[in-house]
Order: C-alpha cells, then structure tokens, then sequence
C-alpha cells in the first residue's frame, strides 16, 4: 500500500495569528481580547483561554518524553500501555462486606485493597480472616491504622506467617498527617518520625517491597486549600519525611523508596491534572538537591483519591458525576494508583451500588474509554502544559515560603500553614456563597422534590481518625516494629501492644476537615426537620419573559435551602397574586418582573398584603438599583439576584421565620 503525504489542508492558506486576534477584537468590541478573557484563580495564576505554540515555554518538563526526568510526563517509558493505574479499593474491618470487596480487587486483576483495621476486642480475628483471604486471592493489602500502623503493621505480618503466608502488602503510615489532623500523636511527633524509620527497617527484612510512608495532601485539600498550597505542603511534608529517616540512619535512596505520595483530585479538572503533572517534576527537583545515589530515587511514586471535599449530602447522585470527572483527571495527571469514593461516601453507610460503581470507573476510563493504552493522555496539549508550568511555580514558590519559616513541622507548630489555608478555605467559601463555586444540586440547581434530608456519615476513615492507644516505643537502637511483631507471633494479644495513651496535648490547632457544600447543606437540613416547611409564592407579573427568567432563577434560589415553592404561569393582576398569596398561606411572596415594572409592582405587593399579614416577606426579584431605597423604605425585605450572598440571604430568611440554623448538621 501506497500512503500519499499530502498535507490534508493543503488546499486552505495557513492562518496567521493576528487574522484570528483582529476577529476576536472585532467579535468583543476590544482592543484587548485576552484580558476579557482571561481568569484569575484563588492559587493566583491567571488562566488565558487559548494558547498558541509561542505561548507555552520550552522547559525540560516540556521537551522530555515519559520516563524521562523531570518525569512531568511520567516516570515510565510505556506509561499505562506497561503498567496501568491500580484500583485501589477501602475495607473497614468489621463493615461485613469484607468478602465482597476482596472479590472485587480480584476480579479486576489489577487491584490492591487499602484495609482500615479498627481497634476493637474482635479487630485481630477479623483483620487474620482479611488477610487470609487477600492472600487467597492474590490481591495487594496496603494497611492504613492512623497512627497505630506501625502496630498494626507488624501484627499484619506475624498473622500472615501464622497463616503460613507472607505479608507482602505496604502501610499508608503518615504521622504528618494525623498530627496535623489531630494537633496531636500518641507519644509525640518525634516518637512518631522514629517509628517510621522502624516500619521502613523492619520493611526491609520483609519479602515486601512496598512503600511504607504517605506524604499525603488530602489532610490540606479537606480543610479547603487550593491545588498548588495542597501540592506544596505535601510536598514540604515529603521533604520531612526524607530527613526524618536519614536523621535515623536510613540513606537518602532507601528513604526515597519507601515513600509514597497521595493527593486528593477534585473537580476542577484541568488544574487537577497540572497538579500531579507538576509533583513529579518539582520532586524530582526536591531528591536532586539530597544527592542520591539511585536516579530512581526521583521518581515519584503517586496514589490519587477523589475528593470527599466535593462530595454532597444533597442529589448524592451527581457525586458521580463528580467522582468520574475526578477519577479521569488522576488518569490523565498520570497517578500509579487510585481510588474513587463512592457517591454516597458522606451518607450513613456506601451502598453495593455505590462500591461497584466506584470500581467500574477506573475500568470504564481504562477499557472502554482506552486510557489504559495511551501513554501520556495528556502530552502535546499545550494548555496542559503551560498550566504544568504555572502551577508548579507557584507551588515552589509556597513550598520555598515553608523552608524559609524552618520547614513543615515549623510552619505546623508556629500555625503559618493554618492561616494560610484557611484564608485560602475562607475565599472559597465566599464564591460559593455568591455561587461563583458551583455545587450542582446544592447551592446551584437543587433537587426542589427531594425529600427528606439524609443523614451524613460521623467519622469517615479517609480521615485516619487518632486511636485513644499509643503504641510502645523501644529505646534508640532497637527497632520497636520488630519488637511488636516478635510479641504477636509469641501470642500476644492486641491490647498487650497497643497501650492506653498517656494523654499527649495537643500542641498544634487541628486542622478542620469540612466539605465546601456543608453550609448550604445545614440551611437545607434546618427547613427539612420543620413540620411544616416554609413556603414561597413567585408573584409573577408584567412582561411575560422577564417574569418567567425571574420567576425561575427565584425558584433556583430560594429552592436551595429547600423552601416549598408556588410558581405560576402569571397572574392577571396583583390582587390575584396577593389573593394566592394568602390563600397558600404563603411565608414569603418574590416579585417576579423586569426591573421597570417591579418598583411599582413590589410597593403594592408589600401594601396589600402586610394590610391582611403582618409577617409575611416580600422579596424582588432583580436588583432595580435605582429604586432599591425607596422599595426598602415600602417594605422590601432583600433582593435576589445573580451579585446577591446566597447564604446571607437564605440565612436571614430563615432566621426571620424562626428557624435555627447553626447548630443543624446535614
């Protein structure tokens, strides 16, 4: 067969750049397009909406292919088409699902199952019956106990040997995290960095060549940090971890190697995937100025999680929506490893459902979308990799802020870390209170027949919650992990290695886990348990197409906090809409009109109906600036409209009804 190499558009001129800037100045009525355009975000970087082949610097993270370092694009050759993504699934012990979802790693052949042991009278049975049956199925155990993994760790390989099997499986120990959490650790920080280094020693003796430690960001991301502080503090954390463990005796390449990196992938999709894009070049960056002696030692070795800070009580269902845009921005970020939370994860307890479509996922992305058989998803895109290059610089820049304050135990200690997240949480959670932060079904959108109000789930163990029992820790020298382990398999049991804690105070503030729609979620819940809920009549009047485009983003509004809504095709007259008014007995009356009819249109409304009830409310729809003072002065309660704090709004309302809302939990 013969190829012809014409060029396909060989018989159309080449466009030149200025063709298309000088339509787009003409299309926007602009001498400078690209600042109408453009946007800015929290992280500081403003984001143009096209790039040319000149916008986009040549750098090494650029010109490199896979495998290459600085590895931006992955640290293999054959990315995915060699080895892809795991699917990593959860097991609570003592859920009672524990063989179905062994089953699942299984079935998949690509599988590793991350365990959350528990700390009851029952959690040595349960977690050998685990085991066993992992070890049965050839699937990959990784442990995650809190702060108690080290504990948990060497009684996972000692019921293993009992078995007549191997612990082969690695740990998600990550005492940086829970001491940031918690503000505290049992037995102190410093115990706890010295139990890393036992974990990774003990490791080492082990047919195990997993990693031991999590650098993970999901503790930053769920207390509302923006992409690049979540990527910089995790990384600051990993630099920590590298000279706790050479502090320790351990080289810079075996403290390399027993680390992994884990980051939370929220929705917004292309800074997601700069984000992991970004950690693997900047770490490499990081191991290159600790000298060592293995090139591998610069090769991050990545787990992505979707986010549990986007989740929602409310329309639960487009968390899966939200799960799978997460879930193909770890694909595309290049992650080793990922789990996908099921969509009702914040909810009392995950379905079969939920669980089985949070692993099919992964295998959709992978064999029906066919991920898995590209390389780099994301190489070539010059939007990409721009962004790459913004959000890396400035996450060097934050990460080179927390060396110069003395490191991330420093920044921890001192409280600079918290003030700078939650300034970042405190911004977010004013866009999404004026809805420039979208939450679909929640504070935008919302489910107006959905009823009751779900329950949302205590304590979650993504949050690898501290245990009330301290582990006991040997004298310098002798490795305490080996010691435990020595102890279980003489027949120790349990609480003969997991010790009462002594009581640690806490030397940090915590920081605050919270999801970004819970605030939405407590005014919803609190009309929720009224028994009789709260009710709105739209008073739709004048021009037909104002007072329908007003008429609904009123009930989007007011449909938010879960008001009952009494909409209408549009009343003959105002008499007609007071007269529904009071017949529904209604709780709050919106004027629905365009912004010249609604002065005169409001001012009656308040008239008539505050002549027949005193109390009721009477809001504008649209903001008619040059008549809002003499409307306030009438009796118009608030105006809503697409400028208006939703929450402060929705909040008053509710306060002026009677209803408490901040001590209601969704």
């Amino acid at each position: 067969m013969t190829h012809n190499h014409t060029p396909l558009f060989s018989a159309f001129a080449t466009p030149a750049p200025e063709e298309w800037w000088a339509n787009v100045r003409a299309e926007l009525e602009s001498d400078d397009p690209l600042s109408r355009l453009s946007w800015n975000t929290l992280e500081g970087i403003s984001v143009t909406p096209i790039f040319m082949i000149d916008d986009v610097p040549r750098k090494n993270h650029l010109t490199a292919y896979p495998g290459q370092a600085p590895y931006a694009r992955g640290t293999t050759p054959l990315g995915y088409l060699a080895s892809p993504w795991r699917i990593r699934h959860r097991l609570v012990c003592g859920d009672g699902n524990a063989e179905s979802e062994i089953f699942r790693a299984a079935e998949s052949g690509r599988s590793e199952l991350e365990i959350f042991p528990g700390s009851s009278e029952h959690t040595v049975p349960i977690l050998r019956d685990v085991l066993a049956r992992a070890l049965d199925a050839d699937v990959p155990v990784i442990l995650n106990a809190g702060a108690q993994t080290p504990a948990f760790y060497s009684a996972a390989v000692s019921l293993a040997e009992q078995s007549g099997g191997t612990f082969s499986g690695g740990t998600r120990y990550d005492p940086l995290s829970v001491f940031a959490g918690h503000g505290t650790i049992p037995g102190g920080i410093d115990t706890a960095l010295r139990l890393a280094a036992d974990c990774v020693r003990f490791a080492a003796e082990t047919p195990s060549r997993a990693r031991i430690i999590e650098a993970g960001g999901h503790v930053f991301h769920d207390a509302g940090a923006t992409s690049t502080q979540e990527l910089a503090y995790t990384l600051a954390s990993g630099i920590e971890y590298v000279r706790a463990l050479t502090s320790h005796g351990l080289s810079v390449d075996q403290a390399c190697a027993s680390i992994e990196f884990s980051f939370s992938v929220g929705t917004n999709f292309a800074f997601e995937v700069a984000k992991l894009r970004a950690a693997r070049m900047l770490w490499a960056k990081i191991v290159h100025h600790f000298l060592p002696t293995d090139p591998g030692s610069k090769k991050m070795r990545m787990h992505a999680r979707t986010s549990r800070w986007s989740q929602t009580v409310y329309d639960p269902h487009v968390n899966i929506l939200r799960g799978t845009i997460e879930t193909l921005a770890a694909v595309v970020g290049g992650a080793d490893s990922i789990s996908t939370l099921p969509f009702d994860d914040v909810l009392d307890t995950a379905s079969e459902l939920s669980l089985r479509l949070a692993r099919n996922t992964s295998l959709l992305l992978s064999e029906e979308a066919g991920l898995a058989h590209v390389v780099d998803p994301a190489g070539g895109s010059m939007y990409f990799d721009a962004l790459t290059d913004d959000v890396g610089n400035a996450a060097w820049t934050l990460l080179q802020d927390v060396e110069a304050r003395g490191g991330f135990l420093r920044s921890l200690v001192t409280g600079d870390l918290h003030t700078a997240i939650r300034s970042a949480a405190g911004s977010r959670d004013e866009m999404i209170a004026v809805r420039k932060e979208v939450f679909v079904g929640t504070n935008q959108y919302p489910n107006l027949g959905e009823r009751p109000s779900p329950r949302e789930r205590g304590a979650s163990p993504n949050a690898s919650p501290q245990s009330e029992l301290a582990v006991p820790v040997q004298e310098e020298g002798v490795n305490s992990v080996r010691v435990m382990a020595k102890a279980f398999s003489e027949g120790a049991a349990l609480l003969d290695v997991l010790i009462p804690d002594a009581g640690t105070d806490s030397i940090v503030a915590p920081l605050q886990a919270y999801r970004g729609a819970e605030v939405f979620e407590r005014l919803r819940a609190a009309v929720d348990r009224q028994a009789r809920r709260p009710k709105a009549i739209l008073a739709t009047l004048g021009p037909a197409a104002w007072r329908r485009a007003r008429a609904t983003f009123a009930s989007g509004f007011l449909g938010v906090a879960g008001f009952d809504i009494v909409d209408h095709p549009g009343y003959e007259n105002i008499d007609a809409a007071v007269a529904a008014a009071l017949n529904e007995d209604a709780d709050i009356v919106v004027a629905c009109s365009d912004d010249e009819s609604s002065p005169l249109i409001a001012a009656e409304l308040v008239s008539k109906l505050r002549a027949q009830k005193k109390d009721i409310l009477v809001l504008v729809a649209g903001y008619p600036k040059n008549a809002v003072d003499a409307l306030k002065a009438a009796g118009v309660d608030d105006f809503i409209h697409l400028r208006a704090n939703t929450r402060t709004v929705l909040e008053t309302l509710l306060t002026r009804l009677g209803i408490e809302t901040s001590e209601v939990a969704p």
